[in-house]
């Protein structure tokens, strides 16, 4: 970077008196609104400082919301301000934007005084309190910093106290902090607003115990919430809502753009309009090496309200779990005193263990200090540098993790293997030990038990340790995480392993031995669910109805199901649609999908069930159950966990909950068929060279998964009911669903092809072939469900007796892959410079695994095993038949293939 010395500050600000001169760029506002104002740095929070322009026209929108009338209850927080104090202490650097913004903003366009900080001094809470002591303000603006540590202190509490508005922004607020402030009856007002532009439309919170909540006024701004992987948290991106940036001042920034993406990423209050609480920025989110991925702003945030704690960074990046360096108030002089600090921080550890994802816990190996000659960097406002002190601490983040895994082999576990029930029972307690609070007999279901993935991971680390202790010499892949969802109970995988340790076997003998387990599993599920099936009733059932239906749904939530009930709601033909969701506040979840993919989200004619489907009553209760016996024509049954690793075993209890359904449809006053969304996963090795068939196929060797075998069980039992208990059921095998046709949503970034074409963007290379998925019969999403509900005879009318039988979910019309890659390449421009074969590309990927650290920039080394699998894999595409699908779907008699321009459209919508 080029670095120009420039003049001291007193030659830019002499001290002798200036006279007032006009501002004479034009002799309008419309002509002197694009000038720049300012140019400056944002603070590198989250990367490199980069320069931004900010015009006139952009700060004068604060003059406009003199004007903006009160909404909801309240006022923009300017309002509220100009009444609350004449007077603004604003002791932030002026070369930070808050600082600078505000006082342009406070004294040009809000006539108030404001008093800056001392300039000699750097700021701290001692000076804070000697100010505000002297000066007598009724308002003051403070970084978080300043604010955690005046909390700490009966004086800088007492003192806040005294005034009408504390004012912070710039970074997030320790709750504990916020709270203790709150209770010591300080007025706190949270702000946040951008380099980009100031001041957002916020408005002032009149609920101080809700001081952590923005109100924001989501049609001023042009804000669209969308959604992220993480449940219940969205990004805020503005779009532009006419040529002209009016109140939107994003766009005086970036006068080209048709919308902004801010990053910040926010939680919506469960049941308070508009409130939202700030969850950190995109740029924070942590990516570990099993894909699973972490927003760290809530742990540091918890740890930070120690009073002992000056700075908290969660790290992890391609890391198997979370790490946490903390720097210190005081720093430690001993080895003694560093283990005394960290028991002391221990309890809000914990706390911020209870309150996140499970794959987001830190275990306390896996926390360290900062160095006395390494602080953290900090930017002007006080927050932490994140990728900045990051890298600073590249090595001493690599040590912690390097000293964890050798705190694995010193933690391994006597194991008894001195029999088969000796090793189940010891494998039982290693579980125990890993999660305490899960309770494992031998034949205990791991996952069904509410062991995650990240206890799994640690699981695998600790049996290899402790076989390695016992003296045998195991790989990493005998003992991977594969392994244990391949025999996911204590008997199970102490069978495994003892057969492992004792006679050796494993590779191809194991893998078979697995394939007629999942196979012997599967015919004792199928055994199980179909004994003592409803006999038929004798008695006539009225047919469902085709207009004024009443559908149950199960699944609304996910992708799929999401547009189903769009189609539904829009339907004239149906009433009334009952959604059976697992999720308690139903209504809540279904908004937040829903809007996170541009669908209508009215739903006056739907009803939300908290249900299980394998419990009695289908979890609904006795009361709701009999009513929907009365009531319900159709169900389609869409719910199933997609999980490739976990074997059939584990699907269990969704297996129960399709023989619940078919229980419920049996009792039903009316013939109320089920429609079963299956996969063509149930047929993936299909090897016949015709196509297959739209028909029952029950060879059970011929599915490489154990979600695909799940829903063959599903199928299966379906059609005894058919036979048995008179209940009319189809299934639909699905194939690979795309992403919209339309403008809004997007197909998920995280699936296969998505991830191939993000991590090409990044590396400049595409594959020209996909291996066996080099066919593209894949679907838009709105094609599916319009599918869907055709054959069901919900949006057409098909007859009681014709709804049964096998459908496919498949694009009738194919296309290679090859046209495709062109329209790709050509929408990247030159960010893809070349086409290369498939397993080629997979080797590029393998090799920039050690290169980069970005696994956002970089996704598929994350699902390197799967590309590796497609590349070396023998299976050709699987054709399957299309003719009764198309008798009854106008909507696949019309299908056409995926074209270059939609390629091109799904590429706009990911923005890769």
């Amino acid at each position: 970077m080029k670095a120009i010395m420039v003049s001291s500050l007193d030659q830019w600000f002499p001290a002798e008196e200036v006279p007032p001169f006009p501002y004479d760029r034009g002799s309008s506002f419309d002509e002197a609104r694009w000038d720049p104002l300012v140019v400056l740095h944002t603070s590198g929070s989250t990367g490199i400082p980069k320069p931004i322009v900010c015009r006139q026209g952009m700060i004068a929108i604060s003059d406009a919301y003199h004007d903006l009338p009160e909404w909801q209850g309240t006022r923009v927080w300017l309002q509220a301000w100009e009444e609350m104090s004449d007077l603004l202490f604003a002791p932030m650097p002026l070369f930070h934007a808050a600082a600078l913004y505000m006082t342009i903003i406070a004294t040009l366009y809000w006539d108030k005084l404001v008093a800056l900080g001392i300039p000699e001094k750097p700021l701290s809470s001692d000076i804070v309190v000697e100010c505000l002591t002297k000066l007598g303000p009724k308002a003051v603006l403070l970084p978080p910093v300043i604010l955690e540590e005046l909390s700490q202190s009966d004086e800088g509490t007492s003192v806040l106290s005294k005034l009408n508005m504390v004012a912070f922004g710039g970074g997030n607020l320790a709750q504990e902090a916020g709270d203790r402030l709150v209770e010591n009856g300080v007025a706190l007002e949270n702000i946040i607003s951008a380099t980009e532009f100031t001041p957002f439309p916020i408005y002032h919170q009149p609920d101080r115990k809700l001081w952590p909540w923005f109100i924001i006024n989501s049609d001023i701004f042009g804000c669209d919430w969308r959604k992220t992987g993480e449940d219940n948290v969205f990004e805020q991106v503005i779009i532009r809502k006419d040529k002209d940036p009016g109140l939107q001042g994003f766009f005086y920034t970036f006068p080209d753009a048709q919308e902004y993406s801010t990053k910040d990423l926010y939680r919506r209050h469960p049941t308070l309009p508009n409130h939202w609480f700030h969850q950190g920025r995109a740029d924070d989110v942590i990516v570990f090496s099993n894909g699973e991925k972490l927003n760290p702003v809530t742990i540091e945030s918890t740890i930070m309200g120690h009073p002992d704690v000056k700075g908290a960074l969660v790290v992890g990046s391609n890391k198997f779990q979370p790490a946490l360096l903390i720097e210190p108030q005081k720093m430690p002089g001993s080895e003694k005193e560093v283990n005394e600090f960290i028991d002391n921080i221990w309890p809000l550890v914990v706390q911020a263990n209870k309150e996140t994802v499970a794959h987001g816990q830190i275990g306390r190996k896996f926390i360290a200090i900062s160095k006395p000659d390494k602080p953290f960097l900090r930017a002007g406002k006080g927050t932490v540098q994140r990728a900045g002190t990051v890298k600073l601490y590249k090595d001493e983040i690599n040590d912690i993790y390097d000293k964890a895994g050798q705190a694995a082999v010193s933690e391994a576990v006597k194991l008894d293997l001195s029999s088969e029930g000796g090793l189940t029972n010891s494998v039982a307690g290693l579980f125990k030990a890993n999660a305490r609070d899960v309770s494992l007999d031998p034949d205990t279901d791991f996952f069904q038990a509410g062991i995650d993935s990240m206890k799994v991971i640690n699981a695998s680390r600790l049996l290899r340790a402790s076989l390695e202790a016992a003296g045998f010499d195991v790989s990493a892949g005998d003992v991977a995480t594969r392994v244990i969802y391949g025999n996911p109970t204590p008997r199970k995988l102490a069978g495994y392993l003892y057969s492992l340790v004792k006679r050796g076997s494993h590779g191809q003998e194991v893998e078979e031995d697995d394939a007629q387990h999942e196979i012997d599993a599967m015919k004792a599920q199928l055994d199980k669910y179909t004994r003592h099936l409803p006999i038929a009733d004798t008695t006539e059932k009225l047919p469902p109805a085709d207009d004024g239906q009443v559908i149950m749904l199960t699944g609304s939530t996910g992708a799929l199901g999401s547009y189903l009930l769009d189609f539904m709601c829009s339907s004239a033909a149906v009433k009334r649609i009952v959604c059976l969701n697992r999720a308690e506040d139903g209504l809540g979840r279904q908004r937040e999908v829903t809007e996170s993919r541009g669908l209508k989200t009215d739903f006056a004619k739907v009803e939300f069930l908290h249900a299980n489907l394998g419990q009695s009553c289908l979890g609904v209760g006795n009361e709701a159950y009999r009513r929907l016996h009365n009531e319900v024509d159709r169900i389609i049954h869409n719910q199933w966990p997609v999980n490739f690793n976990m074997p059939v075993e584990s699907f269990e209890p969704h297996v129960r909950g399709v023989r619940h359904l078919v229980d419920f449809s049996a009792g039903a006053r009316k013939q109320a068929p089920i429609t079963f969304i299956s996969s063509i996963g149930t047929v993936d090795r299909w090897k016949h060279p015709y196509p297959v068939p739209e028909k029952s196929i029950d060879d059970l060797t011929i599915i490489s998964t154990g979600y695909g075998r799940s829903k063959l069980v599903g199928s299966l039992l379906l059609e005894e009911a058919t036979k048995k208990s008179g209940v009319p059921s189809e299934i639909i095998r699905v194939g690979q669903i795309g992403g919209p046709e339309s403008e809004n949503g997007m197909w998920n970034k995280q699936e296969w092809l998505p991830t191939i074409i993000a991590s090409s963007a990044y590396l400049g290379v595409l594959p020209e072939d996909l291996g066996p998925m080099q066919t593209v019969d894949w679907t838009p999403i709105e094609g599916i469900a319009k599918m869907v509900l055709e054959v069901s005879g919900i949006t057409s009318r098909v007859p009681i007796e014709e709804v049964n039988g096998y459908f496919h979910g498949v694009n009738p019309s194919k296309i290679s892959w090859t046209p495709l890659a062109q329209a790709v390449k050509e929408f990247y421009g030159g960010r893809i410079k070349r086409l290369v074969p498939f397993s080629e590309w997979v080797d590029t990927v393998e090799k920039s695994h050690a290169k980069t650290d970005d696994a956002n920039k970089n996704p598929a080394v994350k699902l390197l095993d799967t590309y590796r699998g497609m590349s070396k894999g023998d299976q050709g595409h699987v054709n399957m038949d299309m003719t009764r699908t198309k008798k009854y779907s106008k909507t696949m008699r019309e299908m056409k293939a995926v074209t270059p321009d939609l390629m091109k459209h799904w590429c706009s919508q990911w923005g890769f």
